[in-house]
Order: C-alpha cells, then sequence, then structure tokens
C-alpha cells in the first residue's frame, strides 16, 4: 500500500548544481537558500527506497538471527554539505547514501550470511555496488560490508533509480564505528571523516587490528605489525589522549526517552553541548520539515531515524546516546593483554 511520500522535484542537474551553489562562498543567502531546499528535497525523497530496501534488509537479518538490529536514518545535511566538500568532484545527485539502514549481527559469519542474502534475493531493487571492509578494511580502520540499492518499484515510478546503502556490521565493529563517532563530538573534530588530531586517529586505526583478531579477520592495513608493539602503542595513546575516560564522562540527559519515544514511528535527535533532544513524529511529512529546520543551527547536531521500538534505536545510533560501555570493555582487554 502506497503511503504519503516526498517525490523528487528538481532534475538530477539541477540537484548537482545545488550541491555547487551550497559550497559557495560567493552566492547569496537567498542563492544559498534555494540550494539547501532542492538538496532537502532530494534527500527527502529518499525515505521512500529507505523504507522498503530497509524492510528487505530486516527480513535477512532476522532470517539469521532474530536477535539482530536493524534501523534506517536520513543522512543529516551537514554530512552531505561535509561530503561535498571533502570531494569536490562528487556530484550530489550522485550521493549514495542519502538513506541508510544498518543492520548488526553478532558475529563476522552472520554478516557475511545476510550480506549473502541480499545479494541472492529476488528483490527488484539492483545491487549497484558491494564493498567488503571486513575482508580488506579501510586504511582508517572501519570494517563491515556495504551494499548500495537502486531503488525499483511500480508505485513509485518518481522513486525508482535512487539509491540506498545498507551496512552489515558485527557487534564489534559496530562498537569501534560509535566510539569514532562518540570521540568525534567529545574533541570536536571529524573523526569520522578520518580528519582531525594525528593521534587520536592513529589510536583507533591500531585499536582496530586488535578488534579485528577478536573476530579472525585480517588486520587495517598500515598498522603495526607485530602485536605486542601495537598494543603497546594502542596503550601510549590511550593515556596520552585519555579516551576511556573521555568517553566515559561524555553522558547525554536521556531521562524519560522511553515515554518520548511511546507510538512514534520517527524521532528526530538533537545533541547540543552534553544534552540530547528528542522529539516524536508519527507523520513523516512533519518529521522531515523539522529535521530541514532544526538543521538551520550549526550549534546543534541532528539526525531523523526510525526504528523498530527504542531500544533497537539506541543500539543502532548509540553514539547518539554516549553509550560506549562494550566499546570500552573491548577496550579494557585490549589493554589488560
Amino acid at each position: 500500500m502506497a503511503f504519503k511520500s516526498t517525490k523528487p522535484e528538481y532534475s538530477k542537474k539541477r540537484v548537482q548544481k545545488a550541491g555547487l551553489t551550497a559550497l559557495d562562498r560567493t552566492a547569496s543567502f537567498t542563492e544559498q537558500a534555494e540550494a539547501i531546499q532542492v538538496l532537502n528535497n532530494w534527500r527527502a525523497a529518499h525515505a521512500v527506497p529507505l523504507r522498503w530496501i530497509a524492510q528487505n534488509v530486516r527480513n535477512a537479518a532476522h532470517k539469521v538471527n532474530q536477535k539482530s538490529i536493524v534501523a534506517r536514518r536520513l543522512k543529516r545535511m551537514r554530512s552531505v554539505l561535509h561530503k561535498l566538500e571533502r570531494y569536490p568532484k562528487m556530484n550530489a545527485a550522485r550521493i549514495q547514501d542519502y538513506g541508510g539502514v544498518r543492520a548488526i549481527m553478532s558475529s563476522v559469519s552472520e554478516v557475511n550470511e545476510v550480506a549473502k542474502r541480499l545479494r541472492t534475493s529476488r528483490q527488484r531493487h539492483a545491487l549497484v555496488r558491494e564493498t567488503n571492509y571486513i575482508e580488506t578494511p579501510d586504511t582508517d580502520g572501519y570494517r563491515g560490508i556495504h551494499l548500495i540499492f537502486a531503488f525499483e518499484s511500480s508505485n513509485y515510478p518518481h522513486h525508482s533509480g535512487l539509491a540506498v546503502e545498507a551496512q552489515i556490521r558485527t557487534e564489534i565493529q559496530h562498537a569501534w564505528a560509535t566510539a569514532v563517532e562518540t570521540m568525534g563530538y567529545v574533541t570536536r573534530q571529524p573523526l569520522k571523516s578520518d580528519m582531525g588530531d594525528p593521534e587520536i586517529l592513529e589510536f583507533f586505526r591500531e585499536l582496530s587490528s586488535e578488534f579485528a583478531l577478536f573476530e579472525d579477520s585480517p588486520l587495517v592495513p598500515g598498522t603495526i605489525p607485530n602485536r605486542e608493539e601495537r598494543i603497546a602503542r594502542i596503550r601510549e595513546l590511550e593515556s596520552k589522549h585519555s579516551v576511556e575516560s573521555r568517553l566515559s564522562v561524555y553522558a547525554v540527559i536521556n531521562a524519560g526517552r522511553e515515554r518520548y519515544m511511546a507510538g512514534a514511528a520517527y524521532a528526530l535527535l538533537a545533541i547540543e553541548g552534553d544534552t540530547l533532544r528528542i522529539t516524536r513524529f508519527l507523520s513523516l511529512e512533519k518529521a522531515e520539515a523539522a529535521y530541514a529546520e532544526a538543521e538551520k543551527d550549526q550549534s546543534v547536531d541532528v539526525v531523523l531515524v526510525s526504528a523498530d521500538d527504542m531500544e533497537s534505536l539506541e543500539k543502532a545510533y548509540p553514539n547518539y546516546f554516549a553509550d560506549t560501555e562494550m566499546f570500552r570493555g573491548l577496550l579494557d582487554e585490549v589493554l589488560s593483554d
């Protein structure tokens, strides 16, 4: 059954131009505002393919492990602009993760099985690209499997071809990735984009190789090959930058969030300083409008997400709840080795 949705109102060429204008410091305020409006519409249109592809991912993940966590989100406009700024040649209309769905599994074998099911399913959505960051870890330490799907549906012809990214991770890989992002909030550095203090980035890179050993997976390229020396370096960097203690003291106000989420289909998460605000929505249209409005305040970090329930939301996006307990436990295990 079709549901009320945002249709893409602009051509890909117009979206590409909007991406350039949004970053053009010589553009007028009006021109930049119009550009953001175009990008917001293009992003919001991805809610349709995201909904259906996320359901496919959820089905595959739950067939492998009923306790797996699956949640979806629309990319933050700040992240969209940062990506365009980081990759000047990138076409805004060709960004493939405006819509993202994340599945968290218990083991690498489960991740591989979910990816296999998605790869071989009879779904109409075309698998555009698959990247296995477990067998070939990224040089920054990131691990997981990413699959890009192009949406196809006779019920939503205007949305055909829009891309959605599925991220399949283990709990350990997820703990590492969200700790990097949380540390980025703590230090006010884009660590997730492999930018910032080189020693903090080195810490997470070397630690990722240790986490890979827990899962009998390949080490991160460029990390210290000798394990004793690697752990010594991790211990040195952790002591110098107090990573564990900085993560543990970064707390957010979370009282009553179950009450705020009761019956909600969508949640707008906003972090300002050490405060988390959650706004719930039953209507996607209203949620998208509030999302676009909230992003105008550059001092607030916001994201619009959807999950089956509050527990899934918190487990899938722990960086928004400063939940780094698992990461810190794994770090303690490495440091005490």
